[in-house]
């Protein structure tokens, strides 16, 4: 009975071994199924464990988490050099208008002076009162009778009207 049990449970084993070698190598066209097991269960090649897959999922979201701070970083610091270049372009136009400011200060300014310099010159020119011209009576030499006669005395000066002037203005007589 012995000898019996003994070839059974040999005959099992080989047939057994054979037959799971082939399954596991992926043979008998079944992808990877084990053929004597406790039911359908696939192959640790083909499926991963719930801790693979819970730290791939974490490693996922802390690689998507980091790319989110980096693109975060990214933005900060392309806003801050646009309000950096916003403040300085307007620092730059507050200047030009205080030199535009100041210009226009220092043109009125001469303005005024030349102004004022022009209105003295005029008032000076008022102010002078032109000689008369002398008037020399004529003195005529008489050379027969050896002495000097005196001759009416005649104005120089004559009115003449200057017409880009306006003005009517005294001049020798020609």
């Amino acid at each position: 009975m012995k000898k019996i049990v003994l070839l059974a449970a040999a005959a099992l084993t080989l047939a057994s071994a054979g037959l799971s070698t082939a399954a596991e190598a992926g043979g008998c066209g079944n992808r990877g199924f084990r053929a004597f097991s406790h039911g359908p269960s696939v192959s640790h090649r083909y499926q991963s464990s719930s801790y693979d897959y819970q730290a791939r999922k974490k490693a996922r979201a802390a690689a998507i988490a980091a790319k989110k701070r980096e693109l975060a970083l990214k933005l900060a610091e392309k806003r801050r050099r646009i309000a950096a270049a916003k403040a300085a372009a307007a620092k730059r136009a507050e200047i030009a208008e205080a030199r535009r400011e100041r210009a226009a200060k220092q043109r009125l300014a001469a303005r005024l002076a030349k102004q004022q310099e022009q209105a003295a010159k005029i008032e000076e020119t008022a102010a002078i009162d032109p000689p008369a011209p002398e008037q020399k009576p004529d003195v005529v030499a008489d050379a027969k009778s050896g002495g000097t006669q005196v001759a009416q005395a005649r104005e120089l000066t004559c009115k003449r009207y200057i017409p880009s002037a306006g003005l009517t203005i005294t001049v020798p007589c020609e």
